[in-house]
């Protein structure tokens, strides 16, 4: 294996790892938990997209491009060169809802 096919940790999935250029357009997509419709009327549609613009914003993310659906999401945006990694953006971003 290559020094950029090993995965960071025992625990990351990601072959290759996932590295962050500024300037750069990413495409990130994914879904809710067991694909639920957790966003499934036109309020809560608004209020995630309005959540998300506002920490794209704060993290230095320009979105140039989004899809935001009631399960699943596609984002295409650029980072500068201060913004934060995708990691915590998409962390921060994107709310996690746990069944419990």
């Amino acid at each position: 294996m290559t020094e950029l096919s090993k995965p960071r940790s025992p625990h990351s999935h990601h072959v290759p790892r996932h590295e962050y250029c500024p300037a750069v357009a990413y495409l990130v997509t994914g879904a809710t938990l067991r694909e639920q419709h957790f966003f499934g009327d036109n309020q809560k549609l608004r209020h995630l997209e309005e959540t998300l613009f506002e920490i794209a914003e704060a993290s230095q993310w320009t979105l140039e491009e989004w899809a935001i659906l009631s399960n699943h999401y596609h984002l295409i945006g650029v980072g500068a060169e201060s913004a934060w990694p995708l990691s915590p953006f998409i962390q921060k971003s994107i709310p996690r809802q746990r069944s419990g």
